[in-house]
């Protein structure tokens, strides 16, 4: 049986605006000093290469797309993994991964580092 029509119904019951993506967090390591919730717009995006900036890297993110998102692009993917990042105090995220292809089976989805700045 097909979970697709209980999903759409989902979205539509709970969420007038569209269902939501889906952001997991995974910490790495405990950072050596409290993180505290921060603006988004404070929160660095960087493609690939990590900054020069002496950092550690202390958790990953994976950012999927819902298969019913009025907005599935990788601009909202990255807006999505940057707004968690703020909420956890992340200095900045380094966007590793980007898959677009989505079908029946498969969303959209990227995959990011949470950074913080050596103190």
């Amino acid at each position: 049986m097909s979970t697709r029509p209980l999903l759409a119904a989902a979205c539509a019951l709970g969420l007038l605006a569209g269902c939501e993506n889906t952001v997991m967090y995974t910490p790495i390591i405990h950072p050596d000093h409290a993180l505290a919730s921060r603006g988004v717009d404070t929160v660095e995006v960087f493609a690939i290469t990590p900054p020069a900036r002496p950092h550690k890297d202390i958790g990953i993110f994976q950012i999927a797309a819902s298969h019913f998102s009025e907005d599935p692009s990788t601009e909202r993917l990255i807006a999505d993994a940057r707004k968690q990042a703020a909420q956890l105090g992340c200095d900045a995220i380094v966007v590793t991964s980007v898959d677009n292809l989505s079908d029946r089976y498969h969303s959209s989805n990227i995959q990011a580092g949470c950074l913080i700045y050596d103190r």
